[in-house]
């Protein structure tokens, strides 16, 4: 990708005409700026200067970068200026979120966005993590609270949350399905292959792992039912359709008031944590990100 020295870098080669004249301004060298710029280009796969004509003039391609990039240059100095008149932030900011972190940290995380911005507006997206991913990436979004997995590449990166995963299965499922084992027991492998799964969407890590664990070789393939929305599942697996690979946090109250009971998985079985983490690319959205990570780091 690139950063707000970049662009700033294309902005004045465009306003001086020239890559020495832009140096002067820059206090940097002439050949450091040709090689930031040159190594731009080829990051971008663009050409952005004419070298053809004396001095240096914006491409086509130059100047569409230019004009996107100019609006980040702008908001980081409207940004800075409001800090600085203690002012505060205002705006919009379009926040994606994976469906598990809406169930467990995200009250928490907007809460000192919400008392340091008052003023600023949200827009919030519920999505899968390799779907947040790509909205980040084509600017559809700022910020991203995704899968550890889907961060991009070079993306400034803040810990969220490790959610811990289980077994979990209406009351009596079990017994009544097989004849064999009490809810108090061990899951084994051979038990689940004989019951539907319920997890998380089919290109999701977990929905991956569960297939992964339950596959045996030469046997037919477990059936696996999979849904983006944590509140289907945990409603599924109430109703006694399949065994559901469910957020221990999220069932809490279910498996306290005996609506669903936690099975203890077999050494087969084990189910990897979620690692989420919080990720932006344009530099101007890292006082939010750093807004909405503290009380993370707090905790």
């Amino acid at each position: 990708m690139f950063g707000l020295r970049d662009a700033e870098i294309v902005r004045e080669v465009a306003r001086a005409g020239g890559f020495r004249a832009a140096a002067e301004t820059l206090k940097i060298a002439p050949s450091a700026i040709s090689e930031r710029i040159a190594q731009l280009e080829e990051t971008l796969g663009l050409v952005l200067f004419d070298r053809s004509r004396r001095g240096a003039r914006l491409s086509p391609e130059g100047r569409r970068f230019l004009e996107r990039a100019s609006l980040l240059l702008d908001l980081r100095d409207s940004i800075a200026s409001e800090l600085a008149a203690g002012e505060g932030l205002e705006g919009t900011l379009r926040i994606g979120v994976a469906e598990t972190i809406v169930h467990s940290s995200l009250p928490r995380l907007l809460e000192r966005l919400r008392d340091e911005a008052p003023k600023m507006r949200l827009e919030l997206s519920v999505d899968v993590s390799e779907d947040l991913q790509r909205a980040l990436v084509e600017d559809a979004i700022d910020i991203a609270l995704l899968l550890r997995q889907w961060v991009p590449r070079g993306a400034p990166t803040l810990p969220i949350e490790r959610v811990d995963l289980g077994w979990y299965a209406a009351p009596g499922l079990l017994p009544r399905a097989l004849g064999q084992l009490e809810p108090a027991g061990f899951l084994e492998l051979l038990t689940v292959r004989e019951l539907a799964v319920i997890t998380f969407a089919r290109r999701t890590p977990p929905a991956r792992e569960v297939m992964r664990l339950l596959t045996v070789p030469g046997a037919p393939q477990p059936v696996l039912h999979g849904s983006s929305s944590l509140a289907t599942m945990t409603h599924l697996a109430r109703a006694g359709f399949g065994i559901g690979t469910l957020p221990d946090r999220l069932v809490a109250d279910e498996v306290a008031e005996g609506r669903l009971v936690r099975i203890e998985p077999g050494p087969l079985l084990r189910l990897t944590p979620l690692e989420f983490d919080l990720c932006y690319l344009a530099p101007s959205a890292a006082p939010f990100a750093s807004l909405l990570a503290s009380p993370a780091t707090e905790r």
